[in-house]
């Protein structure tokens, strides 16, 4: 008996562990997938050279993936990022304004902001900028590092340009690919945590629900889950976990849409959101098609003969 009991708390350990790291895996490569699919369908193979004037005035147009010319580099607002304050430099973020020979264009004046990663001190900052062409990829508008705006108060955030030094966008497979991937681990990952807490039936056993405790999600999931196991039949409780898929699915796709998922310009914050509505559609439409655990079934047969 105390055998059997250890070997279900066990169980539910490592299932709840399981599905919590496949949700939170599964998120976190939902966002980095939609995030390089907007940049796979903005980017053409090849960089399009562009000046900054004319990336301030018309944007990046149809290709993201740019060669930037004409531009000055405001030098005493550049903001470095290293690990060891005294050693060599991990990035630099450097304010750019259309014109060349600029010794220092003023803040106002600033259009593009470029983060570079393989430059490792101002030396090597001088020779890159020098060159007069910076190929990479744009990221977005208005979405300028905090502490770089502190360090140059006047800059106009909502109309400067972000640009990844060096960085070139992945192809649409393999975003989709990823984006396939993430989405049936953050399925899976409900899956085991709901399913596992369905099968928790002494406060012992509750007791060890530290990691379902803690994501809110699949609280609301399992408790939607255990009213429909209370109230209704099995398949009806699949075809209202499905109806209620479908349109938090829907809900996501439109959020994506207006997020920006074909633009430089979009919401970031709609993005994040609709990516987790359609993971969280996804696995509601899941949890309906699933077949009904043995006990569930044996319910109502149970009742009826009582």
């Amino acid at each position: 008996m105390i055998g059997g009991r250890f070997m279900i708390l066990k169980y539910i350990h490592w299932a709840l562990l399981g599905g919590t790291l496949c949700l939170i895996t599964g998120l976190a490569g939902t966002m980095i997938g939609i995030e390089e699919l907007r940049l796979a369908l903005l980017c053409g193979k090849d960089p399009r050279t562009i000046s900054c004037a004319e990336l301030a005035s018309r944007g990046p147009g149809g290709n993201a993936h740019i060669t930037l010319t004409g531009y000055s580099a405001r030098w005493e607002g550049t903001l470095t990022w290293s690990r060891n304050p005294e050693g060599a430099w991990d990035s630099v973020t450097v304010p750019l304004a259309p014109g060349s020979g600029q010794k220092c264009p003023r803040p106002r004046d600033v259009r593009a902001v470029i983060i570079l990663s393989g430059v490792r001190n101002a030396q090597d900052l001088q020779k890159v900028l020098a060159r007069g062409k910076l190929t990479g990829l744009v990221k977005s508008r208005g979405s300028a590092d905090k502490y770089l705006l502190q360090r140059n108060p006047g800059i106009p955030a909502d109309r400067c340009w972000v640009i990844w030094e060096g960085r070139s966008a992945w192809s649409s497979a393999a975003a989709g690919t990823l984006l396939v991937i993430a989405v049936a681990a953050f399925t899976l990952g409900i899956v085991l945590i709901v399913r596992t807490a369905q099968t928790e039936t002494t406060p012992e056993l509750a007791g060890t629900n530290v990691i379902f405790l803690m994501v809110p999600l699949t609280r609301l999931l399992t408790w939607m889950s255990a009213l429909g196991q209370r109230w209704l039949s099995p398949g009806t409780r699949g075809a209202v976990l499905v109806m209620m898929g479908i349109p938090v699915l829907m809900v996501g796709g439109v959020l994506l849409w207006k997020g920006g998922l074909y633009s430089l310009e979009g919401s970031t914050g709609q993005l994040i959101v609709g990516a987790v509505l359609i993971n969280t559609g996804i696995a509601l439409s899941v949890l309906g098609c699933l077949p009904a655990r043995r006990s569930d079934q044996l319910e109502p047969v149970a009742a009826a003969r009582s």
